[in-house]
């Protein structure tokens, strides 16, 4: 894409690929940093060796919103690889992303800008399945910003002695939640994608059209979940409305 401002809103990117980089856009400013928005979009089954849906360099913000990338495929960054960008991450859901022999089953990150955030945000389902050495299902790099509302759920990798599903050094954040505690390789326990986070199944539902324009994976009534979160966006995924000082963590209230 060329130099300058991009917004994407409410499309669909399904079964693209590329050989390089972003199976279904590539994007990447020379010079001075650019501003980059997803909105209400969906990615799926898209495939690359970087970044399966997206590989996004130079991008401050990079703002992805109310948006669902699911089972993408990519040998590291399942859904995303994302260099030297201002990550902004809200009421997004990834979900069955897989790195088949890298890191970041769905999001592999390279110098992250510490202004960023990750807030409400679901990740559950998604695999680094290459075996030993392979590892941060969810998200792998340093997480330099403050993950808040966001539940980890289930993703899953293959190496039973590294972290399975973010990295070694935990971020900053609150009200999180992350799910298995123990790593079903080597059975160890697994190291927290943020300080202080509750391990607590989430009971989530499978990903389905549970309203709005993108599909969501809703938790159970009587998930741990529900009215955990505090300081939420106004709206969840489906664009609908929150009380802000109780909310659901994940994208789906």
């Amino acid at each position: 894409a060329a130099d300058g401002a991009q917004n994407v809103c409410g499309s669909t990117f399904i079964g693209n690929a590329s050989n390089e980089f972003g199976g279904a856009l590539f994007r990447t400013a020379d010079g001075t940093a650019q501003p980059t928005g997803f909105d209400r979009s969906v990615f799926q089954n898209n495939s690359a060796r970087k970044g399966g849906a997206l590989y996004v360099q130079n991008s401050k913000p990079l703002a992805i919103t109310a948006s669902t990338f699911s089972a993408n495929r990519a040998v590291g960054g399942g859904a995303g690889d994302f260099v030297g960008d201002t990550l902004e991450v809200t009421n997004t859901t990834f979900a069955a992303n897989v790195a088949t022999q890298g890191l970041g089953g769905a999001l592999f990150l390279v110098n992250s800008g510490a202004a960023g955030w990750i807030n409400n945000a679901t990740f559950t389902g998604n695999q680094s399945s290459g075996g030993p050495g392979y590892f941060g299902a969810a998200v792998f790099g340093t997480l330099d910003f403050p993950i808040t509302n966001t539940v980890f759920a289930n993703n899953l990798s293959a190496d039973g002695g590294s972290p399975m599903q973010c990295s070694f050094t935990p971020g900053s954040g609150a009200d999180d939640v992350q799910w298995p505690q123990k790593r079903p390789v080597g059975g160890l326990n697994d190291n927290p994608c943020v300080t202080g986070i509750r391990f607590v199944d989430p009971l989530l539902g499978a990903l389905a059209a549970n309203g709005g324009p993108t599909p969501t994976a809703k938790p159970a009534w009587n998930s741990p979940l529900r009215k955990a979160g505090h300081n939420c966006a106004a709206t969840d995924q489906r664009g609908v409305a929150r009380n802000t000082a109780q909310c659901t963590i994940g994208a789906v209230e």
